[in-house]
């Protein structure tokens, strides 16, 4: 008996429907239990989905994979995987290492070329970060973990108005309390240099139609050389400038520009400090930072005129967050 029409025409978009003979999906049998909380994973994973627990390894989740590591949002918690050094690694072991963090291999190249301690993943989980340096460690790179949480951002460097020397001590005044500390230069075992850039842009528009028209736009700039001092016991620090600091400790090799006596000052506490690593290079990587601790900046709006078409708006940049946490992560990693 033959088919009705209609009956031929359901087969028919049945049969066009199906887009291909593979399975899609895995199957229950390819599924890897999380050992931790015992939930389904696919077997591409490193990680597990709900928990973060390092899954089994599987054909699909070996080493020449990668880890499937997601963009935290800069306000997230996380663990930032830094680059140490490199030893017996070739191209080949820097292409699989590229692809095992998702960075794009020209600049792992240059992170591991500087020399110096550089952020290359920002991680969710602590057991994937273990994961990425075992793996990274197998490639002939070593890198570290850094919780994010020890960087203690929320709290600023105790900022200087003026230091002395008082025999084997380094006098601290405090910019704001006045107060003041002893330190012995034994005790300080790191120096922290840097350019701290903010740019502040001011924009008044005008909207009629759909269309936007800019009315007034002035931008401004300020270009700071900072100084962060470690002692073997603090992780906050203490903080120079070159606006507010009083120099005089210089004696007569002060002069009259503050970008030339924060240098001098710099040699000055390199002499006195003799245990004290002198860490100089910030300048010089930053571009190498701005993929993983990105410079903050900021966008605010307010709407002016009685007829509500006037918008005033604010953008500023500042990499000072990101020099803190530079400068924080060296001193845990002495």
């Amino acid at each position: 008996m033959l088919e009705s029409r209609n009956d031929l025409e359901t087969t028919r978009m049945t049969t066009d429907l199906r887009l291909t003979d593979e399975p899609v999906g895995f199957s229950a049998s390819e599924l890897v239990t999380c050992p931790r909380c015992g939930r389904q994973n696919g077997p591409d994973r490193a990680a597990c989905l709900y928990c973060g627990e390092i899954l089994p390894s599987t054909e699909r989740n070996s080493h020449e994979g990668g880890l499937e590591l997601r963009k935290l949002d800069v306000w997230e918690p996380g663990f930032s995987l830094i680059a140490r050094s490199r030893s017996t690694a070739d191209d080949s072991n820097l292409s699989a290492a590229a692809k095992l963090i998702g960075v794009d291999k020209t600049v792992l190249y240059s992170i591991f070329d500087s020399s110096a301690p550089l952020p290359l993943a920002r991680i969710e989980s602590k057991e994937v970060a273990n994961e990425a340096v075992k793996r990274l460690s197998d490639l002939g790179f070593s890198a570290a973990i850094i919780d994010e949480s020890d960087l203690k951002i929320e709290r600023p460097p105790a900022r200087l108005r003026n230091l002395g020397t008082e025999a084997s001590q380094l006098v601290f005044t405090d910019f704001n309390s006045g107060k003041s500390t002893m330190i012995d230069r034994a005790e300080v075992i790191i120096m922290i240099t840097g350019r701290v850039f903010e740019t502040r842009r001011d924009e008044v528009a005008k909207r009629k139609k759909g269309q936007t028209k800019i009315l007034d736009e002035t931008e401004t700039g300020s270009d700071l050389r900072l100084i962060d001092i470690y002692t073997s016991a603090d992780i906050i620090g203490y903080r120079i400038q070159t606006n507010g600091f009083d120099f005089s400790v210089l004696g007569e090799d002060k002069g009259i520009l503050a970008n030339e006596n924060i240098e001098k000052l710099a040699d000055f506490l390199e002499r006195h400090c003799p245990n004290a690593v002198i860490a100089d290079e910030y300048d010089s990587v930053r571009s190498l930072l701005d993929a993983v601790w990105e410079c903050e900046t900021r966008k605010y709006t307010q709407v002016r005129g009685y007829d509500k078409r006037k918008y005033a708006t604010t953008y500023t940049s500042s990499n000072l967050s990101q020099f803190t946490k530079y400068s924080r992560m060296r001193r845990l990693l002495i």
